[in-house]
């Protein structure tokens, strides 16, 4: 995985399923990191609840859950370090200019004249 100003630690393998012993590897390294860093810090979970919150357990399961997001990211950071950031500021310019379209209206359009005049209440 990319490490704060330095090369990459570890390289996940996206062409393989989640479940791979080397994706599985890197899932298990994060969650102990994760699980010595959160049980030290005071604001994160309370002292309580870290025994049934912060198991390895749990935090892989969160690792498997968040693995497609992962690629997302891994695969459009790689993008833009190849081809210095132009196909992010193409996407970012191409998202600016689409109209907003919900799954709900998806193809719904009126024409200015087909929208009724809407007169005040009071005249």
């Amino acid at each position: 995985m990319p490490s704060k100003d330095g090369p990459d630690l570890v390289v996940p393998d996206y062409e393989r399923p989640v479940g791979d012993s080397s994706n599985e590897l890197i899932q298990a390294r994060v969650a102990k990191m994760i699980l010595e860093q959160e049980m030290n810090i005071e604001v994160t979970v309370p002292k309580k609840n870290r025994g049934r919150w912060l198991r390895e357990d749990v935090l892989r399961t969160l690792a498997k859950a968040s693995w497609p997001n992962m690629k997302l990211i891994w695969s459009t950071q790689k993008k833009v370090a190849e081809d210095g950031g132009e196909s992010k500021t193409k996407r970012d310019r191409r998202a600016r200019r689409a109209p907003l379209q919900s799954s709900d209206n998806a193809g719904f359009h009126l024409d200015r004249e087909q929208i009724p005049s809407v007169r005040p209440l009071w005249s």
